[in-house]
């Protein structure tokens, strides 16, 4: 076989799409398991987050903040959750994210109760 007919096996990269679609289910994930397991949790934030920040994602950023923010707030760091939550509701305000900016409100109301 010619080198021009030679199939290329080398990985695909991920797509932007795709790396989304994992952002927001590292997110949901995390959710679950902020109770149960926060390290795993925390793990799963961390790298939700990460693609959100490379993607400019600010939608699936605001949630992974909110998540870190219950993280914070779960392990009485309640300065940590309060600024986490505040750039998480600065974000979705921005962003002019209704739901979201709503979302991350409650959330400060939590952490002020």
């Amino acid at each position: 076989m010619s080198a021009s007919h030679a199939t290329d096996t080398s990985p695909a990269l991920p797509t932007a799409g795709s790396l989304l679609a994992n952002a927001r289910e590292l997110n949901e994930q995390a959710e679950g398991l902020l109770g149960s397991d926060p390290a795993l949790a925390r793990q799963h934030v961390d790298r939700a987050e990460a693609i959100a920040r490379e993607l400019g994602a600010n939608a699936i950023l605001a949630v992974s903040l909110l998540l870190r923010a219950r993280l914070h707030y779960a392990a009485a760091q309640f300065d940590d959750a309060l600024r986490t939550c505040n750039e998480a509701a600065g974000i979705a305000a921005r962003d002019g994210d209704i739901s979201g900016h709503a979302k991350t409100r409650t959330g400060l109301g939590a952490i002020w109760a």
